[in-house]
């Protein structure tokens, strides 16, 4: 199995964007948790322990690749 990163639009907390020292990235100080949850995946910030993102998956089955 092919192991790559094909992410191709990433998500980041809105507050840890805004700490940002200029020129930084955000995979510098990402502090993420992502799991499943009863309707889908979420994406959190431990930094600031808010959510950044939320998917319903609408019921469908996810394969673990």
């Amino acid at each position: 199995m092919e192991n790559k990163n094909k992410i191709i639009q990433f998500v980041h907390c809105t507050k840890c964007i805004d700490e940002l020292d200029d020129g930084d990235s955000p995979r510098n100080n990402a502090r993420y948790e992502v799991g499943f949850t009863k309707k889908g995946i979420q994406v959190w910030c431990i930094t600031h322990e808010i959510n950044i993102a939320h998917f319903d998956l609408c019921g469908n089955k996810v394969a673990m690749v």
